[in-house]
């Protein structure tokens, strides 16, 4: 996690696209390990984790490559996950 000004407490948010559906066990690990949820479109499958670090990008990147799927699309933005004191 990183901080970041006026009080936030900032994590990271990765958002993956890969073609067509995710395998269920796939799916099933990514959601134990890294609190990741999927979206189904037609051909291709959105997942976004949470406050994830480099390593755990990495990892969810191996983990789909590994599995067979390609990635079309990835993008990590930086994101306010609670507000800390004010003063």
């Amino acid at each position: 996690m990183t901080s970041t000004s006026a009080g936030w407490r900032g994590g990271r948010r990765c958002e993956l696209t890969v073609t067509g559906p995710l395998a269920c066990s796939v799916l099933e690990t990514m959601q134990s390990r890294f609190d990741a949820v999927a979206t189904r479109y037609p051909g291709r499958t959105v997942v976004v984790a949470r406050a994830v670090d480099q390593s755990a990008v990495r990892a969810l990147m191996v983990m789909l490559w590994d599995s067979g799927h390609a990635v079309q699309a990835m993008s990590i933005t930086d994101e306010p996950l609670t507000a800390g004191p004010t003063t």
